[in-house]
């Protein structure tokens, strides 16, 4: 019986990651499709909530899964200090801002996003995860470009947006910057 535990513990933790990864590729890879059809903010504010949320219910699993193996793996990444000393400042320049409110929410925009880049460097411990993180920015990266260049060239509407060509996002040529940030991932 003794074995048959040492086995199933080593297969568990050899495969304990694996769900974890996937939904956080998952996550990211869907993150720039997310829009709505309705409302004032058809872009930025669905997508807000889908990385608050998202980023919200990975940790969860995170910690229920770290409770379940009675440990947890945090590898703390060379950015944490510079991204920790950016939201603590960020937070402290609430207590002079017009609006604390408005400010809180970004801030906890900023908690969330800093959360996922902490499950990124905790989870993605091999070379193949890294790889399927890589392949689902470069493949969002290249559906983005696909929708924008279908929204300037052909007329494609599906899509709210401001000014033709905006992809996912409402203004034009605001996903400019995350389709030349995605695309060197997939080289």
């Amino acid at each position: 019986a003794r074995e048959w535990r040492e086995s199933l513990a080593a297969n568990t933790e050899a495969m304990r990651p694996t769900s974890l990864v996937y939904a956080l590729v998952a996550f990211v890879g869907l993150a720039p499709f997310v829009f709505s059809r309705h409302g004032y903010d058809v872009a930025n504010l669905p997508q807000s909530i889908y990385v608050q949320l998202g980023a919200a219910g990975l940790v969860l699993a995170w910690l229920l899964d770290g409770c379940r193996q009675n440990g947890f793996t945090l590898r703390l990444p060379r950015l944490l200090w510079p991204v920790l000393g950016f939201l603590v400042w960020s937070l402290a320049s609430l207590a002079w801002a017009r609006s604390p409110a408005e400010g809180g929410w970004a801030w906890l925009h900023w908690c969330a996003c800093a959360s996922v880049l902490l499950l990124t460097v905790a989870l993605v411990n091999d070379n193949r995860y890294a790889y399927l993180l890589l392949t689902a920015l470069f493949v969002s990266g290249a559906g983005v470009a696909v929708i924008g260049l279908a929204q300037h060239y052909f007329g494609f509407a599906w899509i709210p947006q401001a000014v033709p060509p905006a992809a996912t996002v409402a203004p034009k040529n605001n996903a400019a910057p995350y389709v030349v940030a995605a695309q060197p991932h997939g080289v």
